[in-house]
């Protein structure tokens, strides 16, 4: 809780305090948000007494008005509440909640007898929650009637096994945002993204280091206009229609795995299906880990997207030397996006790194101002700015 609303609150509860006319004025608030870390800020008594005190705040206040809320927020750290989260959302859902957001860190959903969290079934059906939040390892069931969360356009949700959403089957979907923790070496599902109302999507994909993954992540989304995906294991990508999709960045990085040669070409035939591009955004990542391209990446980019206008490279300036290894052939061509429609182009770039690539889209680091402003450039409108790091 902020501390405006956080005031708000304060000031709501001590005017039902100055009178009784006013004491339950403060539990018809707009926003109702739950943090049971509160709890332990009071002294003198049991744990159990200060989660106890909690539950029964949190009930006295979704029971004692029927009065429609816009917010419902829950961060609990104890398994205590899981028999009580039902019943809480389902309160929510009853007074026409418009968003919820709903954090638990209640344990390792890979310890022995861990059991994921489930949800009330009327919050599948609901027709007032518009933005759902789920930070935690929640079961999804699919209602008989082929439509889930009729009215939710804005979902982030974390997977922790393979138990996604069936996205297809949200009607008005237009923000989601995945985390998807592949931590178990067993899960061999695949990640599916279908829908077709979509707009913005964020990925994130986390796994263990030093092991190759099967897995696939699968994208069909043609209103999509926008794409973050961040990976550390570098899953393999199918993509479909994805014909609006104007802005994307990509942010790749995972550990070599011997043996495994296909792996390294998955970033690139991933940014060979985004044609459509206005903007891009790429890591360090993409340019060390596809070796048998290295620089090379750079023009096969821009010719897979003619329509590109900003272009942005975070490269590591703190270690120049794995850049040498990539290698710098000259090209032969400058792509037609260079030449006609690129209008910015960022290099996070070190003193260091090799210069070449740099001559190649027209820009680096202040120390070399001289120097690159004398190179060539393939586009006659491009100017050079240099700013410090």
């Amino acid at each position: 809780m902020n501390k405006s609303k956080s005031r708000k609150v304060e000031a709501a509860v001590r005017t039902s305090i100055l009178s009784s006319r006013w004491k339950f004025v403060w539990t018809s608030l707009p926003n109702l948000m739950f943090n049971d870390k509160l709890c332990y800020r009071r002294s003198g008594t049991s744990e159990n007494d200060k989660l106890t005190r909690f539950e029964n705040f949190v009930d006295r206040m979704l029971l004692s008005n029927s009065v429609s809320i816009n917010k419902f927020s829950l961060h609990c750290r104890k398994l205590r509440y899981l028999s009580r989260l039902k019943f809480w959302v389902a309160l929510a859902i009853m007074r026409n909640v418009r968003e919820i957001e709903v954090n638990l860190r209640v344990g390792d959903p890979f310890e022995e007898g861990y059991e994921p969290v489930e949800l009330p079934d009327c919050i599948y059906n609901s027709e007032t929650l518009e933005i759902l939040k789920l930070e935690s390892d929640f079961v999804f069931k699919s209602p008989s009637s082929g439509i889930c969360f009729p009215r939710v356009k804005k979902f982030h949700v974390e997977i922790h096994k393979p138990n996604m959403p069936d996205f297809s089957i949200c009607p008005v979907l237009e923000d989601l945002s995945i985390v998807a923790y592949l931590l178990d070496i067993h899960w061999d599902a695949d990640i599916s993204i279908s829908s077709q109302t979509l707009k913005r999507l964020n990925l994130i994909i986390e796994g263990p280091m030093f092991a190759a993954t099967g897995h696939q992540a699968t994208i069909e989304a043609p209103k999509l206009e926008s794409l973050h995906v961040k990976d550390d294991t570098l899953v393999s990508y199918l993509v479909y229609e994805l014909h609006s999709l104007c802005d994307a960045c990509i942010d790749i990085y995972y550990t070599c795995v011997r043996n495994d040669p296909d792996r390294a070409d998955r970033a690139l035939q991933l940014l060979k299906k985004l044609t459509n591009l206005k903007s891009l955004y790429l890591s360090h990542g993409i340019i060390l880990r596809i070796r048998e391209y290295g620089w090379w990446i750079l023009p096969i980019i821009f010719n897979c997207s003619p329509n590109l206008e900003s272009f942005v490279l975070i490269m590591d300036v703190n270690d120049p030397e794995r850049y040498e290894e990539a290698g710098w052939i000259e090209p032969q061509f400058v792509p037609y996006c260079l030449q006609f429609n690129v209008k910015k182009i960022e290099i996070l770039y070190g003193d260091d790194d090799p210069l070449e690539p740099v001559k190649y889209v027209g820009k680096s680091s202040n120390e070399l101002c001289k120097e690159l402003l004398m190179f060539p450039r393939g586009s006659k409108t491009c100017e050079v700015e240099f700013r410090g790091k």
